[in-house]
């Protein structure tokens, strides 16, 4: 299990518990202020992710679960569950030849198109007319 999997699973015993949309939540939704759960619905959603997560939260835990985020979290901690969703990228020590500007590209010939008879230099299509050369 990963972290997006705990905010999906949260995210839809909230909608179940309180009969919301998963568009109305983010990590940032305040429990109480942003949705009105009040404290038997915190309860009862605390009681929902025990059960779903097979893990204990305390009451004090409980109390301080104040958003979306918060659960999703505390969940993830309690399951031994990376909070960062992306590795750290390990930066190549650069080196002379990494610093060498590369070799310029030689230019593509001009030629004429057959077409229109225009002098062109974009390689297989007239700049003109837009036919093959």
């Amino acid at each position: 299990m990963n972290r997006p999997q705990v905010q999906s699973k949260v995210r839809t015993i909230l909608c179940d518990q309180l009969s919301l949309t998963p568009d109305q939540l983010t990590d940032t939704t305040h429990l109480e202020n942003d949705l009105k759960a009040d404290s038997l619905d915190v309860t009862e959603i605390g009681m929902s992710l025990e059960d779903e997560f097979q893990i204990t939260i305390e009451d004090s835990d409980l109390a301080r679960l104040k958003t979306i985020g918060d659960a999703v979290n505390h969940i993830c901690e309690a399951k031994g569950i990376p909070l960062a969703v992306t590795p750290a990228l390990k930066l190549a020590k650069p080196t002379y030849a990494a610093l060498q500007p590369s070799p310029a590209a030689p230019p593509l010939p001009a030629r004429d198109c057959k077409s229109c008879g225009a002098h062109s230099a974009t390689g297989a299509i007239c700049s003109f007319c837009g036919r093959a050369l």
